[in-house]
């Protein structure tokens, strides 16, 4: 038998709407945000027994964080990116940690991609 080390499930490129901005024109419409996901979870019990329940259901994260996009109404990417973190550890017990990618596509004409990378994991 092996040992588990630090399994992860990852979720690229989804795309969520969201109010976000400082800029009075930003916060009209509703902008689009691509969303990366690493979690860290222990992927033993659910390889072995290969039942959903010892796991994590990628499509509960995924509408979870698409609702979370849809009410949230924040200033800052950061402020967005803090809140998202917190509300996957506390939504998903099985999640120990996280990585969040967040990119906001057209934040400044002359980049090709801007936005941060976030690491938070439970105390």
């Amino acid at each position: 038998e092996f040992k588990s080390m630090q399994d992860t499930i990852y979720i690229k490129g989804l795309k969520v709407k969201t109010t976000i901005g400082i800029l009075p024109y930003e916060r009209l419409a509703r902008q689009t945000l691509l969303v990366g996901l690493e979690l860290a979870i222990d992927l033993h019990l659910p390889g072995q027994t290969d039942t959903l329940s010892d796991g994590l259901d990628y499509r509960q994260v995924v509408q979870w964080v698409e609702d979370f996009a849809a009410r949230s109404e924040f200033q800052l990417l950061e402020a967005f990116a803090e809140a998202l973190c917190a509300g996957l550890l506390q939504q998903f017990p099985h999640c120990q940690g996280l990585t969040l990618d967040l990119q906001k596509p057209g934040a400044l004409r002359q980049t090709q991609q801007l936005g941060l990378r976030i690491h938070r994991a439970r105390d």
